[in-house]
């Protein structure tokens, strides 16, 4: 069993006890900024990220950043350039399929730094994959290991600090799914009202499509009580368990909503985003953390996701959905308080982000023959039967096992 985030481990004639020496709920204040004016929640937020940059920056040498060319990554190349730092900025692109380089051209003029527009391919991608898989204590997600090349780039400028962008997304509801969520949950809670809940969900299973499929499950649950929660994919779901449903609730999210009773709420009332962002807080400590810390340790880097300050941390956890989720953006009130200082039409650009590396790498012969290799290999391992004889129809998705597989090995 793995050791909580925040806790330390004792152990004393045999007897273990786990204590907590970190509360996320020490940082949420949700009434802080409930009456507060935009103009001044944007000012909070700005002297926040410049206090958590200048921490990190450090004093002497080039500092790196991985840019996307959005909001996150690029409110933090702001802060480091007014903090006097030489900027070194890291942008990746996948060959043939995906680049932001003219985007990435007008944040490099706007802030005068110099950025390196690393383009890759398929194999290269697969071969760091291995490379990430051999230096992590864990499996390690695709796109965090392809971010090794900022990292091998950096090393080669003499960069020691590489900042990136990790942590908006979740704690300012950056992703577009948060909008979709929002628009569901209205629809819900209308419909909940009008006590056509439960028949919209018995109509919607009915549909030959995954999405209404989808859309059934979380009716259905949030009829029976399960506050909405994030990340639940579904996969192949092809109809409602409600055993099932509830084991996933026990062993994903219960511990969550037990703590955060205010925040979780009930489906189609209250506000969910402080939820997502504290069940996101707890429920990543390795993605933001221990994998960026264990892929850069060897090149001689330090990672630093500034927004994971805890000031930041706690004005973005205690801030109403409606300020982060507005006007059809997300991230509204962090692009609002970017834009106080450089181009306003800029930090409202669509959102961007290092694209899904995993499915473009699949779209390649190459990743095709590797990823049937690896599916063989899954289906050989003993996770891939207990899944089998667990999930509803023994439905698995063998590339969810992937990462384990290939860690496995490169761990000998």
């Amino acid at each position: 069993r793995k050791l909580p985030p925040g806790s330390t481990l004792e152990m004393t004639d045999g007897q273990v006890r786990v204590t907590r020496y970190f509360d996320v709920l020490d940082l949420y204040r949700p009434h802080a900024y409930a009456a507060k004016p935009e103009a001044e929640i944007c000012a909070a937020i700005d002297r926040r990220l410049d206090h958590a940059v200048g921490l990190r920056a450090g004093t002497s040498g080039p500092v790196g950043i991985a840019l996307s060319g959005g909001v996150d990554s690029g409110y933090i190349a702001q802060k480091l350039v007014h903090g006097g730092a030489t900027v070194l900025g890291y942008n990746l692109a996948y060959e043939g399929h995906y680049d932001e380089f003219k985007r990435i051209d007008r944040l490099a003029d706007l802030l005068g730094i110099t950025v390196r527009k690393i383009s890759l391919a398929a194999d290269e991608i697969l071969e760091n994959y291995t490379a990430a898989s051999a230096a992590c204590s864990e499996p390690v997600g695709f796109n965090n290991a392809t971010m090794r090349f900022a990292a091998l780039a950096a090393q080669k400028d003499g960069v020691r600090t590489l900042f990136d962008g990790d942590g908006a997304d979740r704690l300012f509801l950056g992703m577009n799914r948060y909008l979709l969520y929002r628009k569901l949950l209205r629809a819900y809670g209308l419909l909940d009202k009008a006590g056509a809940a439960g028949l919209a969900a018995r109509l919607l299973g009915h549909v030959p499509h995954p999405e209404a499929k989808k859309l059934a499950i979380h009716f259905r649950n949030w009829s029976a009580g399960i506050p909405p929660y994030p990340e639940r994919t579904m996969g192949a779901t092809d109809g409602y368990r409600r055993a099932h449903e509830r084991a996933v609730y026990r062993v994903a999210v219960e511990r969550f909503a037990e703590r955060f009773p205010d925040a979780a709420g009930k489906a189609g009332e209250g506000d969910f985003g402080p939820f997502f962002a504290l069940v996101s807080i707890q429920m990543c400590p390795e993605m933001f953390f221990h994998e960026p810390a264990e892929i850069q340790a060897p090149l001689g880097l330090c990672p630093a996701p500034a927004y994971w300050d805890d000031d930041l941390v706690s004005l973005a956890i205690s801030l109403p959905t409606g300020w982060k989720l507005k006007d059809g953006k997300t991230k509204y009130i962090l692009r609002q308080a970017a834009a106080a200082n450089v181009d306003p039409q800029y930090w409202m650009l669509p959102k961007i982000g290092l694209q899904d590396s995993f499915s473009f790498v699949m779209r390649s012969d190459a990743g095709r023959a590797w990823r049937a290799a690896r599916r063989e290999e899954v289906r050989d391992s003993a996770e891939y039967g207990l899944l089998r004889s667990a999930l509803p129809g023994g439905r698995v998705e063998a590339d969810r096992l992937i990462g384990l597989v290939v860690w496995r090995a490169e761990q000998g």
